[in-house]
């Protein structure tokens, strides 16, 4: 008789643990969706700012930038969709397009021709090929993630 009422108990018990779980798994769930939902991708805070490459490449292999001579990897964005930069090596402009669901493109890209050292001038080559691929974007007021298809990043900060 004792068995029997010990294992309702804990059977009530257990029940009431699992229940308070599932409702802090739920609470939490509800309370992380605007993360999951939102993203920084408000295309008016592109404009008139230079940011700095930090890294590029795969996400799971990033690539730390090697300063060029002279010139920091940067990209300056004006309100008439023209960009300007560095890619490290060589000066870089061309257009960009930013719209909804964080999408943005950059067209006609063209560079300079100066030529540096071997590494440099890989790297250089890597951001302007990546910087092609380019289809979305995440940005705050002190960080930009461009994001390219095969999870490639260009990863800048403020200047």
């Amino acid at each position: 008789m004792v068995v029997p009422k010990l294992f309702a108990t804990l059977k009530k018990s257990r029940m009431k643990t699992i229940s308070i779980g599932r409702f802090f798994a739920l609470l939490l769930t509800l309370a992380a969706l605007p993360f999951f939902f939102t993203c920084c991708c408000d295309p008016s805070q592109l404009p008139n700012k230079t940011w700095v490459l930090e890294k590029y490449g795969p996400a799971s292999n990033l690539n730390t930038v090697i300063p060029g001579p002279g010139h920091e990897p940067e990209l300056t964005m004006d309100a008439d969709n023209h960009f300007t930069g560095h890619d490290g090596c060589n000066a870089i402009f061309g257009y960009y397009d930013a719209g909804k669901n964080c999408r943005i493109r950059f067209d006609s890209i063209s560079t300079t021709l100066i030529l540096c050292q071997e590494d440099v001038m890989n790297q250089a080559n890597a951001v302007t090929t990546l910087l092609k691929k380019v289809n979305k974007f995440e940005v705050t007021d002190t960080r930009l993630k461009l994001c390219a298809p095969g999870d490639e990043l260009l990863e800048y900060r403020k200047k």
